[in-house]
Order: C-alpha cells, then structure tokens, then sequence
C-alpha cells in the first residue's frame, strides 16, 4: 500500500474478513445447538460494529482535520482581505492628502 496506516488497515480488514466467514461456518448444519447458534450471531454483530466503528472513526477524524484545515484558510483569506482593504484605504486617503488645494 501507499502508506503504513493503509496497509494496517488493509490488514485489520482481511483479519476481521476471515473472523467473519469462521462465525457464517457456525451457521450452517455443523452447529446444531440453537444457543450457540445465537451466541456465534451476537458475536458476528460484535465484530462487524468493530469493524464498523472504525472505519467511521478515521472516516470522522479526516473529515475533521480537512474542515478544520478549510477553515483556518477562509479565515486567513478574511483576514488578508481586510488588511489589503485597510492599506488601499489609506493609501487612498494619503493620495488625497497630497492632491489637496489649500484654499
């Protein structure tokens, strides 16, 4: 993969893939006991929320850094606007000044 995080990522989900297809086994005729049929599907459920979970979290956490990263640049953008503004402004008041006609 490009990066370490993507391969461990990468790899997390092989392992809960194979974790996955071991509990679908459990499902068919080679379990018959009812009970543990119902323990083996909560345990399924469990490990796909783990697996979901956090997926959503690092899908959540970049979402944020780049809202923040976007942000911060509108705001320094404002900013830049303003004090390009205020420079015009005085720049054009200086101008004046200098053209005036004493009367």
């Amino acid at each position: 993969m490009a990066s370490k995080f993507a391969n461990n990522m990468e790899t997390f989900n092989e392992v809960t893939n194979v974790i996955l297809m071991y509990h679908m086994q459990c499902f068919s005729e080679f379990v018959s006991d009812a009970q543990m049929r119902s323990n083996i599907g909560i345990s399924f459920i469990i490990f796909m929320s783990l697996n979901l979970a956090v997926h959503l979290y690092f899908l959540g956490r970049d979402f944020c850094h780049k809202l923040k990263g976007r942000c911060c640049k509108k705001c320094v953008e404002s900013k830049r606007k303003k004090e390009q503004d205020a420079l015009a402004k005085v720049k054009a008041e200086s101008r004046s000044a200098t053209y005036a006609i004493p009367v």
